[in-house]
């Protein structure tokens, strides 16, 4: 099988030209909201300094995995800094195979995914001025008579905070919550830009099932002709690729090209796929049928000129 450059392979991330889509912080009270509790979340007490853990530990639980604090500390915890880093929240879900989605800014948001069963990861400071003291923790419920939010927090098993609280603590920790899904699951009102990009970031920890899973949600509820539809179709064949399943990304290719046959990217692509299957008649067919534009992004040109250039040094009898 012939070698071939990575750099040849044109990722989703250069055609998701937008990042997540964020919405201004809203603190207005819950609309008719009702009284929920998820009573089945896991509870891991923390130990000082080990909240980061306890509360990822709780949520992974949620989505399904055993894991111990005692694991994601050894993970996630960072002694120097006495805590740890929403970064490393996020990278440790994705290395266990679940996708992490942020939420909006707003208690609805909040309350949206404790309706679909999702716990909420938040963080919260509670500390004064010049002084934070960060904190994470679970939200499992709300509970309306009190107007209180209902956590796994700490060492108590069930802590209800005022809702006013609440969000002054969670405002001054900048809003930041996310929920743990599995592959192929949504969460509530889904953006779907953000569910997207939340799957290419998937791929460097190079979770191939889990984001092929995900890619095949979108692509079974998505119409075929719109444009989240063929960045799923884009991403799905990227991914079957990076996992070795050749032909089947071939097929996902040449899908999409059926539909966009425009899709430089796509075609690139292929090209590139079907000369690591040895195919090189039909590779030099497919890239040759790219034609040179000085309009073409920079970084998709030169991955344009690099499978080209592989595949006349590979191929025997192709000229350039």
């Amino acid at each position: 099988m012939p070698g071939y450059p990575v750099a040849a392979v044109i990722p989703a991330l250069l055609l998701l030209v937008s990042g997540c889509v964020s919405q201004a912080p809203n603190t207005a009270g819950p609309a008719n909201a009702s009284h929920v509790e998820l009573v089945s979340t896991p509870f891991h007490p923390q130990t000082q300094y080990h909240c980061g853990p306890s509360a990822l530990a709780t949520v992974l639980g949620s989505s399904g995995l055993e894991i111990s604090p005692e694991r994601m500390s050894r993970e996630v915890y960072l002694p120097g800094r006495k805590g740890t880093l929403q970064l490393e929240i996020i990278a440790a879900v994705r290395r266990h195979g679940r996708i992490p989605y942020q939420l909006d800014g707003n208690l609805q948001a909040i309350l949206g995914q404790l309706d679909a069963d999702l716990p909420v990861l938040v963080l919260l400071n509670q500390g004064i001025g010049m002084f934070p003291a960060w904190h994470y923790a679970t939200v499992i419920g709300y509970q309306p008579g009190t107007d209180s939010v209902i956590l796994r927090s700490g060492s108590d098993f069930r802590l209800e905070m005022s809702r006013r609280r609440f969000e002054n603590d969670w405002k001054k920790a900048g809003y930041w919550s996310l929920v743990v899904l599995q592959p192929g699951q949504f969460p509530a009102s889904v953006d779907m830009g953000r569910y997207l990009n939340a799957l290419i970031a998937m791929e460097e920890a190079s979770q191939w099932k889990a984001v092929e899973t995900g890619y095949q949600a979108v692509l079974s509820g998505s119409p075929e002709d719109s444009p989240v539809n063929r960045l799923a179709r884009f991403g799905l064949a990227n991914a079957l690729r990076a996992d070795n399943q050749l032909e089947a990304a071939v097929m996902e290719y040449k899908q999409l090209l059926s539909r966009d046959p425009g899709h430089l990217s796509a075609r690139n692509n292929l090209a590139d796929t079907l000369l690591a299957l040895g195919r090189c008649n039909e590779a030099t067919e497919t890239i040759d049928r790219i034609d040179p534009d000085p309009a073409i992004e920079p970084a998709i040109s030169a991955a344009i000129h690099a499978t080209r250039a592989e595949i006349y040094a590979t191929c025997t009898g192709v000229r350039p």
